[in-house]
């Protein structure tokens, strides 16, 4: 037997069941007529939803537009955690832990392969900040407000790790550098703004 032959046989049984529906709903509207608005409005909630299911997602930035890329592109929600007016790597980091790997690359630099890696030199650049304030969020990994052999050590936990792009990115790693402005164009790659870093030049009082 064919499969058109099949499908064939199988109509009547499905229109007959179809029919039985039909009776049984009308049959329940006729008795509690409240129910039909409720239906109808289920029926088109339905439609609704299935129509909205085919939308197409939300486009992603396009990478070009961090070009050259000479540092590792992240994704990093834009929210300053801590309110002091830009998203840098403090706020990055009260994301995605101490130990995400980008926040440790200290020079963003490629490594001898050609890949983005967690080296000596990170190590290096950041012992010349080290007892000195203000401590960056470059420097400063475990958020206390200064820079220590504490934070040396956390990135010397990961020495020679490969700093990967993330999926999707919104950012270059050194946009968190300085910070990214909170002033209403953060969203915009192209427009956003951007505070300076600067350097510590007062001893830290701290690591006395």
């Amino acid at each position: 037997m064919t499969e058109r032959s099949i499908n064939s046989n199988n109509q009547p049984a499905e229109s007959k069941l179809e029919n039985e529906k039909g009776k049984l709903l009308w049959q329940v509207t006729k008795h509690v007529p409240f129910l039909v608005p409720l239906l109808l409005f289920a029926a088109i909630t339905g439609a609704c939803n299935a129509q909205g299911g085919s939308e197409s997602p939300t486009p992603t930035i396009d990478p070009a537009v961090f070009e050259p890329h000479n540092v590792p592109f992240v994704n990093v929600e834009l929210v300053d955690e801590n309110g002091d007016g830009v998203i840098n790597l403090f706020d990055a980091r009260r994301q995605k832990g101490i130990d995400w790997l980008p926040g440790l690359d200290r020079d963003g630099q490629r490594g001898e392969d050609g890949k983005f890696r967690i080296t000596q030199h990170d190590i290096d650049v950041m012992r010349e900040s080290l007892c000195l304030l203000p401590a960056s969020s470059q420097n400063d990994i475990n958020g206390d407000g200064h820079t220590t052999d504490g934070d040396l050590a956390i990135v010397n936990g990961y020495l020679n790790k490969e700093v990967e792009d993330e999926k999707d990115p919104n950012a270059r790693l050194d946009e968190f550098w300085g910070g990214i402005v909170i002033d209403g164009n953060e969203s915009d790659p192209t427009t956003r703004d951007h505070k300076a870093v600067f350097e510590p030049m007062q001893t830290d009082p701290f690591c006395k």
